[in-house]
C-alpha cells in the first residue's frame, strides 16, 4: 500500500531532490520526494519517469502532485494526461516561460553585476529576440546563461534569508550535485520544442505558491495573473522570499 500522499516533483533535468528530503524531513511520512534519473534529459522522459511513480503510487486512489519550478510544467502534463490519477496540483514557483523568466533573471543579474558588458549585451539579446523562432531563442538563452553564472553571486538572488542561503550551501556541499549536462540537454530540449502545458486543460484544483522576491517574475504581475486564474484564496504570495519558498519559508505548510 501506497505510503505517500504527495508526490514531489524537483525543479529540473539534472536535479534532484536531496535538499527536500533532508531540508524538510517532517514531511518525509507523506511526500514522496522522488529523483529523476540524470539520463532523463528530455521533457518527456523526465514525464515518462514521474508517470511510472505515479502509477506506483495511485493504485488505491489518486494523489497530489507539487511542482517546484520545471517540475511544475511536469505536474501540469501529467495532470492533463492522467487527470484519474492527480487529486490536486502544487505549483511552487511556476514559470509560464522558461525563456521569459531567464530574461527577468537577466534583468536582476544585471544589477549585481553592471561592470559586465557581455553580461548586459546577452540580456539586450534574449529580450530584444523574444518572439524568435525556438532555435534562435535557444541560442541567445544560452549565451545569457554563459554569462550570467561567471558571477559568484547569482545564486544569491534566489533567496531573500541570507542565514537560509548559507544553510542552502551547507547541504548542497555535502548533496548530490546538479547534473550540468543532462541539465542543459533537457532545458535544451524544452526551449526549442516548447510544450505549452500552461494552456492544459487541467481538471485538478490547482494552488500556487509565490516567493515574493523570486527573481524569475515580477511579484505583482504574477500575482494578478494567477489569482485572476485561480482565485486570491488559492494563491499564496510568500514575502521575503525567493524562489525556493518550500525551504526558505517552509511554505508547504499552507497547503497540507
Amino acid at each position: 500500500m501506497n505510503q505517500y500522499s504527495h508526490l514531489f516533483l524537483h525543479y529540473g533535468p539534472g536535479g534532484n531532490s536531496e535538499i527536500e528530503r533532508l531540508w524538510l524531513n517532517q514531511y518525509l511520512d507523506k511526500i514522496n520526494f522522488f529523483d529523476v534519473p540524470d539520463d532523463c534529459n528530455q521533457f518527456s522522459k523526465i514525464t515518462a519517469q514521474y508517470e511510472s511513480v505515479l502509477d506506483e503510487m495511485t493504485k488505491t486512489g489518486p494523489t497530489s502532485l507539487i511542482g517546484h519550478s520545471f517540475g511544475a510544467d511536469v505536474a501540469l502534463e501529467l495532470a492533463h494526461r492522467f487527470p484519474q490519477k492527480v487529486s490536486e496540483i502544487i505549483l511552487v514557483s511556476p514559470m509560464r516561460s522558461l525563456y521569459d523568466s531567464f530574461v527577468e533573471l537577466g534583468k536582476k543579474v544585471s544589477l549585481i553585476s553592471p561592470e559586465n558588458t557581455a553580461l548586459l549585451e546577452a540580456v539586450k539579446e534574449m529580450e530584444t529576440n523574444s518572439s524568435s523562432d525556438p532555435e534562435k531563442r535557444a541560442g541567445f538563452f544560452w549565451k545569457f546563461v554563459g554569462e550570467a553564472f561567471k558571477s559568484p553571486d547569482i545564486f544569491s538572488i534566489y533567496w531573500s534569508d541570507k542565514d537560509q542561503f548559507s544553510k542552502y550551501g551547507g547541504f548542497m556541499q555535502s548533496s548530490k550535485p546538479m547534473n550540468m549536462e543532462s541539465w542543459q540537454a533537457g532545458l535544451n530540449d524544452y526551449l526549442i520544442n516548447e510544450p505549452k502545458v500552461y494552456d492544459r486543460e487541467i481538471k485538478a484544483p490547482v494552488k500556487v505558491i509565490l516567493g515574493e522576491s523570486d527573481p524569475y517574475y515580477s511579484q505583482k504581475g504574477e500575482l494578478a495573473f494567477w489569482s485572476s486564474k485561480l482565485g486570491k484564496e488559492n494563491v499564496h504570495g510568500i514575502p521575503a522570499c525567493g524562489h525556493y519558498p518550500h525551504l526558505e519559508k517552509d511554505a508547504l505548510k499552507l497547503v497540507l
